[in-house]
């Protein structure tokens, strides 16, 4: 699940609109006072399931940067290019395990210090684990 997280960081970090951004994931070892910034984390999962478990999480793509007279243009264009490069993108991480493609599911505000603006989108993916103990 972690490293679908990772995946997403990296699609993101190669393509022309983030290349100025510092896209990170949340478990990434980065200095954190980099702008603008992509951070990507896992928010939570839901679980479904008996033999195998279905796994949805909810993957937080946080747009971060300084306030600005061009602060709005710049997030309207970070967000279009983040909803165009990840809704529906179907990621294969890098232990080569398959999730169902990314949906948008919500768009927030996001609260951060003075002098700073962000916004999240949260996308929902799901893949079936199993479990050589479960006799469920």
């Amino acid at each position: 699940m972690f490293l679908a997280a990772t995946a997403i960081a990296s699609h993101l970090s190669n393509t022309p609109q983030f290349q100025t951004w510092d896209v990170r994931s949340g478990l990434s070892l980065t200095d954190n006072q980099q702008y603008p910034a992509v951070s990507i984390r896992i928010l939570g999962a839901g679980v479904d399931g008996a033999d195998t478990s279905t796994v949805s999480p909810s993957v937080a793509v946080r747009l971060i940067l300084e306030r600005s007279d061009t602060a709005d243009q710049k997030m309207d264009v970070a967000f279009r290019a983040a909803h165009y490069q990840l809704h529906g993108l179907q990621l294969t991480d890098s232990s080569g395990h398959t999730w169902a493609r990314l949906k948008l599911n919500a768009v927030r505000d996001l609260p951060l210090a003075d002098g700073y603006a962000g916004c999240e989108l949260i996308f929902e993916t799901h893949s079936e684990f199993t479990s050589k103990h479960c006799e469920c």
